[in-house]
């Protein structure tokens, strides 16, 4: 049996984590650089997601862009690495796999290098895309932490205006990146219940 291979994107704030959480817990496989879905053997990636959090990312301003892609190219390493074992198994949904990267990089003249190294990646076999304007995305994000750099465009002040306008870029070349695969839109302007039932139900083997 050929097992497939779903991702879930969406700009920051639109409520992945929440909904892959909902459906992991149902029974499904996910794959994602989120601490509760990292493979007790992939440890490592823990501590590398909290020195780029914590770290990096407030220096990315800084560094060169091969540098700064160099950064993301771990995980989209290691999401690769996972998804490859995992579809020998079983169907997978992977959280936003290399193309919020590629599309945040794209926004800030990272690598072409590297974006070219992405792109020669496994496509997934369908696409859901979580759906929130910008502007509620926002509201949602300030009411629980401060925006992070790598939400912004670089060089940007950390207000709504440059939020927005970010995110409507990302949004832009992600779809862009998209383009053959099939793909499902979800609004998640609705309880986190239903868009993972949303979500599941377009998950078709």
């Amino acid at each position: 049996m050929k097992y497939k291979l779903f991702v879930l994107l969406g700009g920051d704030g639109v409520g992945k984590s929440t909904t892959l959480s909902l459906i992991n817990k149902a029974g499904w496989k996910i794959v994602s650089y989120s601490q509760e879905h990292v493979p007790s053997n992939y440890t490592a990636v823990n501590s590398i997601a909290k020195t780029v959090r914590d770290e990096a990312i407030p220096e990315f301003t800084t560094f060169s862009s091969e540098f700064r892609s160099a950064y993301y190219h771990l995980f989209v390493a290691y999401l690769q690495d996972v998804v490859e074992k995992a579809l020998s198994v079983s169907n997978v949904l992977c959280d936003s796999y290399y193309y919020k990267f590629l599309a945040k990089e794209q926004v800030n003249k990272g690598d072409a290098r590297v974006l070219s190294i992405w792109r020669t990646l496994r496509k997934p076999d369908k696409v859901i895309f979580l759906n929130l304007a910008p502007e509620v995305a926002y509201s949602r994000v300030i009411k629980i932490r401060k925006l992070q750099k790598n939400e912004l465009a670089l060089n940007s002040d950390s207000c709504k205006s440059n939020f927005v306008n970010f995110q409507t870029q990302l949004t832009r070349h992600i779809l862009a990146e998209c383009t053959g695969i099939p793909i499902d839109f979800v609004s998640t302007m609705q309880p986190a219940k239903k868009v993972a039932e949303q979500v599941m139900s377009k998950l078709v083997p």
